[in-house]
């Protein structure tokens, strides 16, 4: 593993402690860094976000590609959505912030190298609000383009064609919707009789078309 020279020799002690991790070494300088990890191929780098003149994503790209293997965590000082989103993007496989403590920081490492994604602190709320707003927009977008096609839908039923629409089952709806499922099933009926199809593989059909197409 590599890690940015920022960390303290607190978090160089607790990683050289553990028996089946080794620390290749710690740099603030990018080319170091790809020398490092095209020489050496570290299974895990963490990333502190904060070091200066290194552009984050940017470096994440290019140690992606001389390592393709390689595991990238960020250690944030706070949650800045922006990264977080596009670190995802990229491929990064945790997020943790600075003030984690050492046995979640060496668990958090092992889960990574073990290829499970690591979100800590406030991290997995910020990502659930930016999947709701979304998911928000999205049912606005059906509602509209239902409109379009003169569909008025109550907002249950809309709720039901968007679920059909990301093809949940009856079970799945419920679940998301904390309905039982006899309710869902008198729900989805509705719902096929406001737009007049009565088959589920062709309202989904449907819902896709309005979704992807605009009129």
């Amino acid at each position: 593993m590599i890690m940015m020279k920022f960390f303290s020799n607190g978090l160089r002690l607790i990683i050289e402690k553990e028996a089946d991790m080794k620390l290749l070494g710690t740099t603030l300088n990018k080319n170091q860094l790809f020398k490092t990890a095209k020489e050496r191929k570290p299974d895990v780098i963490i990333f502190n976000t904060k070091v200066k003149n290194i552009n984050v994503i940017q470096t994440t790209i290019a140690l992606k590609r001389i390592v393709n293997h390689i595991k990238i965590i960020y250690m944030m000082q706070d949650c800045h959505q922006d990264l977080v989103l596009r670190g995802l993007e990229e491929g990064v496989n945790g997020f943790i912030l600075n003030n984690i403590n050492s046995r979640n920081f060496i668990n958090s490492i092992r889960n990574v190298y073990h290829s499970h994604y690591i979100l800590s602190g406030e991290i997995p709320k910020l990502i659930l609000n930016h999947i709701q707003i979304i998911q928000l927009q999205d049912k606005q977008r059906m509602k509209f383009r239902l409109l379009q096609r003169g569909i008025v839908v109550t907002l249950r039923e809309l709720d039901i064609l968007y679920l059909l629409y990301k093809e949940y089952n009856n079970k799945e709806i419920a679940i998301t919707l904390h309905l039982s499922e006899k309710t869902i099933r008198d729900y989805v009926s509705h719902a096929y009789k406001k737009i007049g199809i009565n088959k589920r593989n062709k309202v989904i059909k449907f819902s896709k078309n309005v979704m992807n197409k605009s009129y």
